[in-house]
């Protein structure tokens, strides 16, 4: 059972399989779980419903099961007994599912006054609604039982059914009479001890006195209190409804449409409104349903904008790196269609080895720059496909005294200078050195000489990290500062997200990291992968003792620890502003098996809110300028639901150290973290801890982490 449904139903009576069927029939995916406890099961028919006037309920429910199963729909017979941040719904059998979206229309529970014998004659002739029940008992002997202000108005309306009308003072005496009298309607002193019944019929009602009043039927007024007790981790109580200071229920607060204050979560029918008969529940049911659609559509209709706004999604870059390489892997030739058939050399770009189509010069390459990047091509726009404009391809010759080939140089490669050759996909580590291909760099290869050799993707790294280019420190995103298994440490260590310079040694924004959305996503298209896939060490150390729940990842860059939580159990929400990021972060859960507990968001953190709150909130070496940090720790923060963790990592701004850029105002402390924090945490806890890193000439290094753990009450 452990799929998402676009909504879950909580509640299957008529509110609750009105908004399901409204959804069907949009095309969603809609989940009804049902404990099967209607309010009105005690009534033998349904009244004031057009069409299906005095339809027994459960026959009512039964149709209305048959018409959601019609749309596609689906009813469990189950009893949820949890609803998480996440939506996660968690069944009394131990089942969980999952919903984007969830409606809520559990009912109400009619508190009746503690008469004996009357909690059993509830919904057949102890009544509470003239408008449910009047016309059946009309002409009939009436009682109204008083226990609250509303004993006049309940009386009158009695009255206009009957000429027989009773009203017994019982606990609430304090009531003007001159209406009652003057409609003839007779009082009677006394506390009412038992409702009298014989032949399963209502015989009277005997007071404290023993004095027995004959009646047919007894009208009471139930305390009516919301069932939402499931509702209450997620910080939606019902409120006290009153009239004249007394307290006539409770219900759920919602707006018209029955959106509650948590975003994704409506209510709809007694839950919240107690006045509300079947016809007017099911009524806010098709409501509720209909604004669901509308935001589940709003929602889709912003995922296929950023998705068309992509520059460089998951599946683009895999053709064109099918195009781009021609069916070559690692630097190596292959063979295009039968045998026989022309052998393409790797630097060529003359023609798409693929399908054999024939490009002029530099057609390709314009191709590929324009659907990647609007016509440029990491470093400079290309012109003509002979020179790109503003420098070389990957920000150009690193001194290595290769020209570009024909047409300009070659597409995807990294070309830094040296000899580096690709990372192996399957874990083997390329030989050191590799010759450049006739015509140029081979493509895809990551050439950034120094001798670093890339991560393999099954856990095996290089033997050590790459030396900084000519002149500075490494491009955005990598860490070529010395650490031991650079990009991202296999022991957990993230790197920061420092800058490579350009040719010379200049940072592409002066000498502060990049910020823009722009320059992370071409640093990620730079390249295969950036980062090991591997978890963050603190990360690990932190979140191995706590018990499952919904975590959100800021800052996600290509999933790693993402994808760790997930294995560990845990649904996760995982953020990054870039596409390239976050479409490899899915490709990598999906390998993994752990797509379906995973959400992907591309955005921005200084602008994203959260929809929901997070039993763990995690970032690791986000570097914000000193400006905005407190604003950027204060959301994060804002994100932890109650009994939540908080898990804040950075790089100490006092471990600088060979290969390391220096960006002090990127840089912060676990205590500036901490200044951040309002009173609701139950505890905050700051420590720098150590590390051992092989630098780039074989050397330990010992680095220093900055981290805050806060628990909130």
């Amino acid at each position: 059972m452990d799929e998402k449904y676009d909504v879950v139903v909580v509640g299957g009576g008529a509110a609750g399989l009105s908004g399901a069927v409204a959804l069907a029939r949009s095309r969603r995916s809609v989940l009804v779980v049902d404990s099967g406890e209607p309010r009105n099961a005690p009534a033998g028919h349904v009244h004031n419903y057009l069409a299906r006037e005095s339809t027994p309920p459960a026959e009512l429910l039964a149709l209305g099961r048959a018409e959601l199963a019609s749309y596609g729909g689906e009813v469990v017979e189950q009893t949820v007994t949890s609803i998480d941040h996440g939506f996660e719904i968690t069944l009394a059998d131990g089942r969980t599912t999952r919903a984007r979206r969830v409606l809520v229309a559990t009912g109400l529970q009619d508190e009746l006054p503690e008469v004996a014998g009357l909690a059993a004659r509830w919904g057949r002739d102890v009544l509470h609604c003239p408008y449910c029940h009047g016309w059946e008992a009309r002409d009939r002997a009436i009682g109204v039982l008083s226990t609250g202000p509303m004993t006049v108005h309940q009386a009158l309306l009695w009255r206009q059914l009957t000429d027989d009308v009773v009203v017994f003072r019982h606990t609430n005496g304090d009531f003007d009479e001159t209406q009652l009298l003057a409609r003839g309607i007779r009082i009677v002193d006394g506390v009412v001890a038992a409702v009298e019944a014989d032949d399963d019929r209502m015989t009277g009602v005997r007071l404290e006195s023993g004095e027995v009043v004959a009646r047919e039927a007894l009208a009471v007024a139930p305390r009516f209190v919301a069932r939402a007790d499931l509702l209450k981790p997620l910080g939606v109580e019902p409120v006290p409804l009153e009239f004249n200071g007394f307290v006539l229920g409770t219900a759920v607060p919602a707006d018209a449409s029955g959106a509650t204050s948590v975003p994704g979560l409506w209510v709809a029918g007694n839950v919240a409104d107690m006045r509300a008969q079947v016809v007017v529940s099911a009524a806010a049911g098709l409501t509720a349903g209909a604004a669901i659609n509308a935001n589940l559509v709003e929602e889709d209709a912003a995922e296929a904008v950023r998705l068309a706004e992509e520059p460089f999604s998951h599946e683009m870059e895999r053709e064109v790196a099918a195009r781009v390489s021609g069916g070559r892997e690692h630097g190596m030739d292959a063979r295009v269609g039968g045998e026989g058939e022309r052998q393409w050399p790797v630097g060529e770009v003359g023609a798409d080895a693929r399908d054999g189509k024939s490009w002029a010069d530099g057609a390709f390459e314009r191709e590929v720059s324009a659907r990647v990047g609007g016509g440029s091509a990491r470093g400079g726009n290309v012109r003509d496909g002979r020179e790109p404009v503003g420098g070389t391809l990957g920000a150009g010759r690193r001194g290595s005294g290769t020209e570009p080939q024909a047409g300009g140089y070659p597409m995807g490669d990294d070309a830094r200078g040296g000899g580096h050759g690709p990372e192996s996909r399957d874990g083997e580590r390329p030989d050191h050195g590799a010759e450049p291909q006739a015509g140029g760099y081979p493509m895809g290869d990551d050439a950034r000489g120094g001798g670093h050799r890339r991560e393999s993707r099954d856990g095996e790294h290089p033997e050590h990290e790459a030396e900084p280019q000519a002149g500075g420190y490494p491009k955005q995103g990598d860490d070529t500062r010395g650490e031991e298994h650079g990009p991202e440490s296999r022991d957990g260590g993230h790197p920061d997200q420092g800058a490579e310079p350009l040719a010379g040694g200049h940072h592409e924004h002066g000498n502060e990291p990049p910020a823009d959305r722009d320059s992370w996503d071409a640093r990620y298209r730079s390249r295969a992968g950036v980062w090991s896939g591997r978890p963050n060490a603190q990360l690990v150390t932190e979140a191995s003792g706590l018990e499952p729940g919904h975590a959100l990842d800021a800052g996600c860059g290509e999933g790693g620890d993402a994808v760790w939580l997930a294995q560990q159990g845990w649904h996760v929400t995982a953020v990054d502003f870039s596409v390239t990021a976050v479409e490899r972060g899915r490709a990598l859960a999906a390998e993994a098996g752990v797509a379906e507990r995973i959400e992907w968001v591309v955005a921005d953190l200084g602008e994203w809110v959260p929809e929901s709150k997070f039993e763990l909130v995690t970032s690791h070496f986000l570097h914000v300028p000193s400006a905005g940090r407190a604003r950027a720790f204060a959301r994060l923060a804002d994100a932890v639901a109650p009994g939540g963790t908080l898990l804040v990592v950075g790089h100490h701004p006092a471990d600088v150290h060979a290969g390391r850029p220096d960006f002090a105002d990127m840089m912060f402390t676990a205590e500036d973290v901490a200044a951040t924090l309002d009173q609701s945490w139950a505890s905050v806890s700051t420590d720098d801890r150590g590390r051992t890193m092989t630098g780039p000439d074989g050397t330990e290094v010992s680095i220093q982490d900055t981290v805050l753990v806060a628990r909130k009450d």
